[in-house]
């Protein structure tokens, strides 16, 4: 984790992607974030110099993307503690590998990713 911590610091931005399973992230991805800890105070307040932005991607395969934006929201609120500013959340629904077509093959959605990826850029 520290090569990660020096990593983050170091960066402008981070893109968290992550599938949505049962309600909320991946086990990894909410591990990932509990160990954001050493950027915040015991008041819940940054230890970043300065504020960061951050951009997420989800995945999931429910095809309402109402449906678990509470959990999605709230996951991306925490970083708003941490130090890191929302730029974009997007939210990719309907996957579910055998059943419908992956989500590398929804040009539709890998352009709205690429453009996330420039926007955060550019912001």
């Amino acid at each position: 984790m520290n090569e990660i911590y020096l990593s983050i610091k170091e960066s402008e931005a981070l893109i968290i992607a992550t599938p949505v399973y049962f309600g909320g992230v991946t086990a990894q991805t909410k591990l990932f974030a509990d160990r954001m800890f050493p950027f915040i105070d015991l008041n819940v307040r940054t230890l970043l110099n300065e504020r960061k932005k951050v951009s997420f991607i989800f995945t999931q395969n429910q095809p309402h993307p109402f449906l678990f934006r509470k959990s999605m929201d709230s996951f991306a609120e925490m970083f708003g503690y941490i130090g890191f500013d929302t730029i974009d959340i997007l939210t990719a629904c309907g996957l579910d590998k055998g059943y419908k077509p992956m989500v590398s093959e929804n040009k539709e959605f890998l352009k709205k990713a690429y453009d996330l990826g420039l926007n955060i850029c550019n912001d």
